[in-house]
């Protein structure tokens, strides 16, 4: 029988290939913080599972008036 986090992580992948990875969609369609998604990722891809890094690389700041804008 296999063991509850193994089936978690199955879960998650899934639902990250059925939204190409997009792991902000995969976790709210699934409940979870993003960060839980990341850390299993994280976790998935040190046990050989291909899942690919962000394509857009780190995040970035999010511009919320124009006093933060700079040219």
């Amino acid at each position: 029988m296999r063991k509850l986090k193994a089936i978690v992580s199955d879960i998650i992948f899934e639902r990250l290939k059925h939204f190409n990875f997009n792991r902000s969609h995969a976790a709210k369609s699934l409940g979870l913080s993003l960060r839980t998604v990341r850390g299993v990722c994280h976790k998935l891809r040190a046990e050989g599972y291909d899942v690919p890094e962000g394509e857009n690389g780190p995040p970035k700041k999010i511009i919320k008036d124009c006093k933060d804008f700079q040219v």
